[in-house]
């Protein structure tokens, strides 16, 4: 042993060991492991170089003599090339092994990296932690700030956006109330439900901005995982992060196809079954507390296949239906603010709304865009010369006419054939109501 240190000091000296430490330095940065891994390769080749060092050394005078023969300096490149070998080899083992444990490691990586980013940008806490499974949901994370949807943009649901402010909004800004009074506390689930395209996630969206807290929209597929016990993994990961980031609002669109009732399904396969016992039971955890700012919202236009125990943790519900003609008038007028139309639309919108039974908020959006495109097209056909030219002519002098909207109305009335079945506000929307314990 004494000998050993001793003629460490004499190849740890020597011009070859050098070339051996920078080799295995420059494979280290090359394949992205740390120096200690290096260090400890260079050290496992120089252990076995000074042994056999020692053994063949000749005194103290001649080991520099002996350091300089020939087989001395094979015997040190190949322990170096020992070295290196095993290093990569081990290096190259381990890749493997991780993508066969995990296959879908580039895509976790990929949505930690957009996590990260997501989190500086929405200014979070530095001195939360969050886990590997927390920040692949946390890329579906939103910041107030960056939700583009308003109270403004929504027209005709006065009633609804008042249930909302006066029951989510308020208490999740203003946290004191919710401490003077536990029956002030945010309701833990809210469920807005109604006919497709009524405007129910941009709603969601509003309230989530008008309260000042995070918009965590929740993807089937980032929750469901081909391997046994991740799925419910990453349910458990999606409750703790939001608790760790709230006030948060967990959005679930399509309710009915995630927690669906199960006794009209069949009982559903098991996998499936387990995530929505999961899910109820970090659900339940949230109504046990009551500091908690974390509010579950659902949207679904078939209330009726929501499963009664999801029901049950939804006391908050809000029916979001057809509107009415005063409610289209309204929506019309959000969606023709700041819009290029003529004089004689603001006189005679009322008749496009009267024109309009049956159509959902969306339908009338698309009312206007098929109003905005038949007057564009009358304008390039009229137009003359060059076709670029003649386009941004139309773009410039492009303004919607009370004609084009009604044209406009016509078509969408034929195509979802209103003048066949009559004014859908008639239609019957069975609602089955919520059983009570």
């Amino acid at each position: 042993k004494l000998l050993q240190d001793h003629y460490i000091s004499v190849v740890t000296s020597s011009p070859a060991y050098q070339q051996v430490q920078e080799a295995l330095a420059s494979v280290a940065s090359y394949l992205g492991i740390n120096k200690g891994d290096a260090a400890a390769a260079a050290g496992i080749s120089t252990t076995a170089a000074t042994a056999m060092v020692a053994s063949n050394g000749r005194g103290g005078a001649s080991r520099w003599a002996a350091l300089n023969t020939p087989e001395t300096r094979r015997l040190l490149l190949s322990l170096a090339g020992t070295g290196l070998s095993v290093l990569v080899a081990w290096l190259v083992l381990r890749r493997l092994l991780s993508e066969l444990a995990d296959p879908a490691s580039k895509d976790h990586a990929a949505a930690k990296q957009a996590a990260a980013r997501i989190l500086r940008a929405i200014g979070a806490d530095p001195s939360v932690r969050l886990t590997d499974y927390e920040l692949v949901l946390a890329a579906d994370l939103v910041d107030p700030a960056g939700l583009d949807a308003t109270w403004a943009d929504i027209g005709g649901l006065d009633e609804a956006i008042a249930e909302l402010r006066e029951s989510v909004v308020l208490p999740l800004r203003h946290p004191r109330l919710a401490e003077r009074s536990r029956l002030l506390q945010p309701p833990k689930g809210v469920l807005l439900y109604g006919p497709p395209g009524c405007g129910k996630t941009l709603i969601a969206k509003a309230t989530a901005k008008a309260a000042g807290a995070r918009f965590l929209n929740v993807r089937l597929s980032s929750l469901f995982d081909k391997w046994v016990g991740e799925s419910e993994k990453r349910v458990e990961a999606l409750f703790s992060l939001a608790q760790k980031l709230q006030p948060v609002i967990v959005f679930v669109d399509e309710l009915d196809s995630f927690l669906g009732n199960r006794d009209r399904m069949g009982g559903g396969h098991e996998c499936s079954e387990k995530v929505k016992t999961q899910f109820m039971t970090f659900w339940d955890g949230l109504l046990t507390r009551s500091d908690s700012r974390v509010v579950v919202m659902g949207a679904t236009n078939r209330r009726h296949a929501v499963d009664a125990a999801i029901l049950r943790r939804l006391p908050c519900q809000v029916r979001i239906g057809l509107p009415d003609e005063a409610q289209r008038l309204r929506i019309l007028e959000v969606l023709l603010a700041g819009e290029p139309i003529g004089g004689d639309v603001a006189a005679g919108l009322n008749r496009v709304a009267a024109a309009t039974p049956g159509l959902s908020g969306s339908d009338l959006r698309e009312l206007c865009r098929l109003a905005a495109v038949g007057r564009l097209r009358r304008v390039l056909a009229e137009a003359q010369g060059d076709a670029d030219a003649a386009v941004e002519a139309a773009v410039s002098q492009h303004a919607v006419g009370l004609d084009d909207l009604l044209a406009a109305a016509e078509r969408l009335r034929i195509a979802s054939g209103v003048g066949e079945l009559g004014s859908a506000s008639s239609s019957v929307d069975v609602i089955a109501p919520c059983p009570v314990d």
